[in-house]
């Protein structure tokens, strides 16, 4: 996971999926990132009050003033003893809407497209180098992430662009209105002319009275000879 500051700052936070840490996964580290692991691999309530204390505190006790922490898919990692740090620090949280974020996160608008375009480059180059390697190792990886953040040097750039684009730093909301589709609330229906003079034409029209048609009971003899049967 990356999360990042208006003046370009970015952290990475890496989880693996194992049961256990060993030394070999976080050698060679790039400066600010943190690992750690989870059973599933994924990013937990317990993985995100290890990334609140340990990069979100130590970057807002550097701060003066109010603070504010903008995510997107966090609501469900939040719990009191998150919301008590967020009152001794003074710090707030903005949930992003849902299905917004290619419009209002940051990252999403700036940051990953070239930071993927360079991460599968590394990943190419990798494999070529080993051949025998089947998946990524993770001794492996600590390193590869390094080049990523090095290699990417107009990664500050980018994040910078991505706050500004969306309109958050600084403070623009019709950045983000500019690419919303034009909304016209009151709605108008054309109906063609001649269509209109159709439905008047034969609304006037008297319609041809239907008589109930009713069962005739006869013999069956008598409706073959009727009918012309012998």
């Amino acid at each position: 996971m990356f999360s990042g500051t208006p003046s370009g700052d970015i952290a990475p936070y890496v989880v693996y999926k194992s049961e256990n840490m060993w030394t070999q996964w976080c050698d060679g580290v790039p400066e600010g990132a943190r690992y750690n692991r989870t059973k599933s691999g994924w990013f937990d309530s317990a993985m995100f009050m290890d990334w609140f204390t340990t990069i979100v505190i130590p970057w807002a006790q550097r701060l003066e003033g109010p603070k504010l922490v903008i995510g997107d898919n966090l609501s469900s990692h939040i719990n009191v003893d998150v919301v008590e740090l967020c009152e001794r620090h003074n710090i707030r949280f903005v949930l992003l809407p849902l299905n917004s974020t290619h419009l209002t996160q940051p990252l999403d608008v700036a940051f990953f497209a070239p930071l993927k375009r360079t991460w599968r480059k590394i990943l190419f180059k990798y494999k070529i180098e080993n051949p025998k390697q089947t998946s990524l190792n993770k001794m492996h990886f600590p390193l590869l992430l390094k080049q990523l953040i090095e290699v990417n040097l107009n990664k500050a750039y980018n994040l910078i662009s991505g706050f500004r684009a969306t309109g958050i730093f600084p403070y623009n909301p019709q950045k983000v209105y500019s690419k919303i589709p034009e909304y016209c609330e009151e709605i108008t229906y054309d109906v063609d002319k001649s269509l209109l003079d159709y439905l008047k034409e034969n609304l006037n029209q008297n319609p041809i009275r239907r008589n109930i048609n009713k069962k005739i009971n006869v013999a069956d003899e008598k409706i073959c000879h009727k009918l012309g049967y012998d």
